[in-house]
């Protein structure tokens, strides 16, 4: 399952990334309007609310994680334990380093 989730990301991301190659080619798609009017634009808006979810689902799911272990296990050396396990999490490999730091509680 989480590997099936974990490609459907990396193909919309591999998708945007032809789009906006796109309409780099093409000088007419350049106005914001033209591009969000045109199919493509209208498929790159599909495919960022994808990983946008995916994304939200993946920060909340780790966030209850945090709180489950944070209430079970109240050692001060665990949040940062924590913190080291997410930054080198393959699951969160595509999530920015600011939003691991936000799971955290570090900012």
């Amino acid at each position: 399952m989480q590997n099936k989730i974990n490609e459907i990301s990396h193909k919309r991301e591999n998708r945007i990334s032809e789009l906006i190659q796109h309409r780099q080619m093409r000088p007419w798609l350049y106005p914001d309007l033209i591009w969000k009017l045109s199919p493509s634009g209208k498929e790159e808006k599909r495919c960022l609310k994808i990983l946008h979810d995916f994304t939200s689902t993946v920060i909340q799911e780790k966030k209850m994680d945090r709180k489950i272990s944070k209430s079970t296990n109240d050692d001060s050396n665990s949040s940062m334990n924590e913190a080291n396990d997410l930054y080198l999490s393959s699951k969160l490999i595509r999530i920015p380093i600011l939003l691991r730091i936000q799971i955290c509680n570090l900012l």
